[in-house]
């Protein structure tokens, strides 16, 4: 009754359906054109069989914290089918981006219990805090949970590696010094409400400078501003409303109108001499508290004026990147390259750096013309080019230290050691107290010590304010500003 329906139905070359009411549960095979038409037969897999899989996922799809805090009850399920527990396996998790175990330790392992959990110890977080993630492996199984902190900004001071206590509270440090004088230790504090604060000998901070002045005028400190003299026990700094100040007494002399930008203090004999960069460009100095009077004509760089530990003399970068040592320009940069640091130090002999444009270090001896005292390329070719505002110069004088662009810290022209790996460098101090002291902050929040030119090595848990650390001009002391925790 069939017979004239036709057992196989054409489409085009090379397909065929191989029945006269289509597919069914039949899939199509394409073939050359003289090959014989395959099926390929396909079978629907019960609902019930996909859900074999063994599965391994944290039980919360996110955490979050808070810097320097903890967070608790992370847990982590393996299942033989999506919902079966699936006890007596072993998950490993693994931390990064600073966050740890308690103990400090980034791995842990645990053998899943009757319900296939597993419970991590306590985490903690960094005091950078942070994004991160969460990663955890059982066999060939993994999963992630990203976790979330708040960076806090740091603000807690820290001579070495202890806190310094007495800020009020809400207050943040936002500025540290610490020098040594006649056996007493001074710590200087700038707290974000512009006061400054005092300790001595390591006792509790006490505030050294007012808010306003007996005529009601604001005497806040301005960001950045303070400055404590190498000998130690005394300090400068300038208002908000840019008026230069010794200690608590405001220094006269500037034009009308014209702001303290930048100012230097130091004292060389019985002489106290004080230098202050104007917003007007100019560089004024008072000696031994006398009004401020100019001592250039040549207009610096905002923040380049640098005052010899020594006292007397000092030096800037005019704004077109002359190199000044008082009011004479240096000859010796190749043409075309601008300075963009400059320091000054002397130890019977006068020692000039400075850092040009071109990431190239110069040193002038004796006031000699400046010559090339790095390279731009190391001999394995890598990149040796300072990072701007990186050189440092000892009080001492005669010797430098710097980081390169690609965040290497050198030491002179040598390299240091002792960085882990990946991170950079971003700040670098070094003096001498009997042995060399170089200090590193790197991009990771840590600082880290070289004594006599060894591996650098952490003296901190991390979480530092950028810029922060300050390197006693004695030499094995520092400070810096870090997180609460």
């Amino acid at each position: 009754m069939n017979d004239r329906i036709p057992r196989t139905i054409r489409i085009d070359d090379g397909w065929s359906i191989p029945a006269a009411d289509g597919v069914h549960r039949r899939t199509l095979v394409e073939g050359t054109a003289w090959s014989v038409p395959v099926i390929a037969m396909s079978f629907a897999t019960p609902a019930a069989a996909a859900s074999g899989t063994p599965t391994l996922k944290f039980t919360k799809s996110s955490y979050s914290g808070k810097a320097c805090g903890t967070i608790t009850g992370v847990q982590v399920k393996r299942t033989t089918d999506g919902t079966t527990a699936d006890s007596g396996k072993t998950i490993t998790v693994t931390l990064k981006d600073g966050y740890t175990f308690r103990g400090g330790t980034t791995t842990y392992s645990g053998t899943t219990n009757a319900e296939g959990l597993i419970s991590l110890p306590d985490i903690a977080v960094p005091a950078k805090g942070g994004n991160s993630s969460f990663s955890a492996s059982s066999e060939s199984l993994s999963t992630s949970a990203p976790v979330a902190a708040a960076t806090e900004t740091p603000g807690t001071p820290f001579s070495n590696g202890t806190r310094v206590t007495g800020l009020p509270s809400g207050v943040k440090a936002t500025q540290i010094t610490r020098e040594n004088a006649g056996g007493s230790l001074y710590i200087y504090v700038r707290g974000d409400d512009g006061l400054i604060y005092r300790s001595i000998n390591s006792a509790a901070l006490t505030a050294v400078t007012k808010k306003t002045s007996d005529d009601g005028s604001d005497t806040t400190a301005l960001a950045g501003s303070l400055y404590a003299s190498a000998q130690g026990e005394q300090f400068a700094y300038i208002s908000t409303a840019g008026v230069p100040y010794n200690q608590a007494s405001a220094l006269t002399g500037l034009p009308k109108g014209v702001k303290a930008a930048q100012i230097t203090r130091e004292n060389a004999g019985d002489n106290l001499y004080i230098y202050v960069l104007g917003d007007d460009g100019l560089i004024y100095r008072s000696k031994n508290s006398s009004a401020l009077t100019a001592v250039t004509s040549v207009k610096a760089k905002k923040g380049s004026l640098y005052a010899s530990a020594s006292g007397q003399q000092f030096a800037y970068v005019s704004e077109d990147g002359v190199p000044y040592n008082q009011a004479s320009a240096m000859n010796g940069l190749p043409k075309g390259v601008k300075a963009t640091r400059i320091t000054r130090e002397n130890t019977d002999t006068l020692y000039i750096y400075v850092q040009g444009d071109d990431g190239i270090i110069y040193r002038s001896i004796n006031s000699s013309d400046l010559t090339a005292v790095t390279k731009a390329k190391a001999d394995d070719g890598s990149d040796t080019t300072a990072l701007d505002g990186s050189l440092y110069a000892s009080s001492g004088g005669e010797q430098f230290a710097y980081v390169t662009k690609a965040g290497v810290p050198y030491n002179q022209t040598t390299a240091l050691t002792g960085l882990p790996r990946g991170v950079k460098a971003k700040q670098i101090t070094r003096e001498n107290a009997g042995s060399l002291y170089i200090y590193v902050l790197a991009d990771d929040g840590i600082v880290y010590r070289s004594v006599n030119s060894g591996a650098l090595t952490a003296q901190t848990s991390g979480g530092a304010l950028e810029g922060s650390l300050y390197a006693s001009a004695k030499g094995e002391q520092y400070a810096w500003i870090g997180p609460a925790c």
